[in-house]
Order: C-alpha cells, then sequence, then structure tokens
C-alpha cells in the first residue's frame, strides 16, 4: 500500500516539531543546571572588623594611638592659631598708627621731638612686627611638617593594628568558600554588592571562625 506524499510531508513536520521541543527542553535543563553549579559567596569585611571582638579590641588599641597623635596636632594648632590671631590684631594696630601719624605729620607745620619720638616708636615696632612674622612663619611651617608626620603615623597604626586582622579574615571567607564549593566570593564594599541574599552571605561565618 502506498503513503501518499501528504502524509508523507505530515510525518516529517511532526518529527521536526518533537526534535525542536526535545531540544530546547534538553537546552533548558542544561542551562538550569548551569545556574544552580554556579555558587557564589559574598563577605562583608567592615562588619567583620565592626563586629568580631578582635576588630573592637584592635580598633579600642588603635583609637587610643590616634587619640595621643591628634591631641598633639590639636595643641598645636590652637597655639598657631593664637600667634595668627594676635599678629594680625597687632597689624591692623599698627596700620592704625601709621595713619594717625600721617595725619598728624601733614598737620604740623614742622617736626617736632614729639613725632620723632612717634616715628622711632612706629619703626621700633615694623621691625618687631616683621620678626614676629618671620617667628610665625616658621612655626606654621613646623606645624604643617608635624601633621604631614602625624598622619604618616596614623596611616602606619592603622596599617598594623589591622592589617593582620584584616588579612586573616580574608583568609577565612576563602576557605570557607573553598568548604562550600563556592567558585567565586566577593568583598560587598569593594565589589559594589548591592544586594545578596542571606544564604550566600559568609560574614557571620567569618566572624564565628575569628572568634575561636
Amino acid at each position: 500500500m502506498k503513503v501518499s506524499n501528504m502524509k508523507i510531508l505530515s510525518l516529517k513536520i511532526l518529527s521536526l516539531a518533537l526534535a525542536l521541543t526535545l531540544a530546547a527542553s534538553l537546552g533548558f535543563s542544561v542551562e538550569a543546571e548551569a545556574q544552580q553549579n554556579v555558587n557564589i559567596g559574598v563577605f562583608d569585611l567592615q562588619k567583620t572588623l565592626n563586629d568580631s571582638k578582635q576588630g573592637k579590641a584592635a580598633r579600642s588599641s588603635l583609637e587610643a594611638k590616634l587619640k595621643k597623635i591628634t591631641t598633639d596636632v590639636d595643641a598645636k594648632k590652637k597655639e598657631i592659631d593664637a600667634l595668627s590671631d594676635d599678629l594680625r590684631k597687632q597689624v591692623e594696630d599698627f596700620r592704625k598708627q601709621g595713619e594717625d601719624f600721617k595725619k598728624e605729620a601733614s598737620a604740623a607745620k614742622a617736626p617736632t621731638d614729639a613725632l620723632r619720638k612717634k616715628e622711632d616708636a612706629l619703626r621700633k615696632k615694623e621691625d618687631e612686627l616683621r620678626k614676629k612674622d618671620e617667628d610665625y612663619q616658621k612655626k606654621r611651617i613646623a606645624y604643617q611638617e608635624l601633621v604631614n608626620k602625624s598622619n604618616a603615623e596614623m596611616a602606619s597604626a592603622e596599617e598594623a593594628a589591622l592589617k593582620p586582622l584584616v588579612d586573616k579574615a580574608i583568609g577565612l571567607a576563602g576557605n570557607i568558600g573553598k568548604a562550600r564549593g563556592y567558585i567565586l566570593i566577593l568583598e560587598t564594599q569593594q565589589a559594589g554588592v548591592v544586594y545578596a541574599q542571606d544564604a550566600i552571605d559568609v560574614t557571620a561565618d567569618v566572624i564565628k571562625e575569628l572568634e575561636k
């Protein structure tokens, strides 16, 4: 019995449709399985430093050192500010005295002993102010050097206090990731993570291991 061309065409179309459906189904299954196998974790280093006992102790020790450094700098700044205010006031008074002297000298018909004495006094005051300004500039430069030195000391103190803890926390996060089969552990702030499920956040586990 012969099969018509129409029936053969219909069978071919049906076979093709079944093949496409199967391929799509297989493709979806592979993609879904691949997504399930991509395990990524996140870790908040700042929270670890803030919440762990070791982090709190390190920060407490660091803050004590920084407080001493900033206290010295603040004391020197107050001294510099006081010198600046005092010098500014003396300069303003000197300018006023100079203007008054010019008016008095212009009104006088001839130089007098009183005017000469005032002029000498103004010259001495000018020399005195010049020396005070030079002294102030030296102290201001010394203060800026102190600030730069203090900033370097604070950076060094911070690194000494926190770097060992940071390195250990990062190492623990990596170990936890390996143990759980994660292909990647992201530090939330450095990686710019804006959302992550709690199930993939290993921060609490890092703190727990850190405090053992």
